[in-house]
Order: C-alpha cells, then structure tokens, then sequence
C-alpha cells in the first residue's frame, strides 16, 4: 500500500505544483498587460507633448529638436507614398472635390459630381434611360449615388 499511497501523494502535489504555475503565469501575463498599458500611455502623453510643441513653436522651435520633424515630415512623405501606391494597387484615386475615394475609370466623383481627370472623356450619345441607370448616360448607378460616375449627372436627392 505504501507505493500506491507515495504515487497518490505525488500526483496531488504534482496538481498542486501545476495549479500554482498555472496561476502565476496567468498572474505574470495580467501584470504584463498592465505594464503594456502604462507604457503606452506613457508613450501616447509623449506624442501629445510632442504635438503641442510642434503646434506652438513651428518654425520658432529650439534646432535641438529640428532632427526629429525632420523625421516626422520624411515619414509623412513615405505614407502618403505608400497610400499612393494602395490606391494604385486597388485601382482608385481620391476625388479633387471632396477627397472621396473612387474608382479610377469613374469620369465624374459620385458623392460630389467633380470631374475625374484620371479617366476618359463622357459618352456624347444619351440612350434611353432604364432604372437604375443614369438618364444621360446610361451608365450603371451605385446604390445612394449622387452623381453618376461617367458623365457627372447630378441624379435625385436620394440617389438611386
């Protein structure tokens, strides 16, 4: 009996042992979090100090930070850069009118009626409209649009 008693005994503390490094790790992970949290607060109280300096200094700042907006105008460049290149990559452009984003091919912005310069000139033969078509050009329209995307028709208040 006394082996089956010895393996009885070690299994409860080999439970014991596992529940004791279950919870501390739990506990190391939660405690790990919170540090994140703090560090980014930190971090985000930075940036908003940052900011504030940029927006009341300018151009009349100390040269001791003169590197970093020159770091922060160099990566702004890069992600309008990159943003370039996801529109490019998704085949849309931003409308000059109200900065919408639309389909490259679209003659005319949608929400706005501005032109497209991007894409080509409009059909000049009107056909006969048809719903949900535009009644200038024929075009499909997009549910909600205010304008046709070919030729620029500006189409009912609710769109159609």
């Amino acid at each position: 009996m006394t082996f089956l008693d010895d393996l009885g005994k070690k299994l409860t503390d080999a439970t014991h042992t596992a529940a004791d490094m279950a919870k501390t790790s739990a506990d190391n992970y939660r405690l790990n979090s919170w540090i994140r949290e703090e560090e980014q607060k930190i971090t985000t109280a930075y940036t908003s100090i940052g900011k504030k300096y940029l927006e009341r200094y300018g151009a009349d700042m100390d040269p001791d930070f003169a590197e970093y907006l020159q770091q922060i105008s160099a990566s702004r460049l890069k992600i309008e850069e990159y943003k370039g290149q996801l529109r490019k990559n998704k085949g849309v452009t931003i409308c000059s009118g109200c900065g919408a984003e639309i389909p490259v091919s679209t003659k005319f912005c949608i929400r706005c009626g501005t032109p497209n310069p991007e894409a080509e000139n409009c059909q000049k033969e009107a056909p006969k409209p048809q719903p949900n078509r535009c009644p200038r050009c024929g075009s499909p329209i997009a549910p909600g649009a205010g304008y046709c995307c070919n030729c620029g028709e500006k189409l009912s208040d609710a769109g159609v």
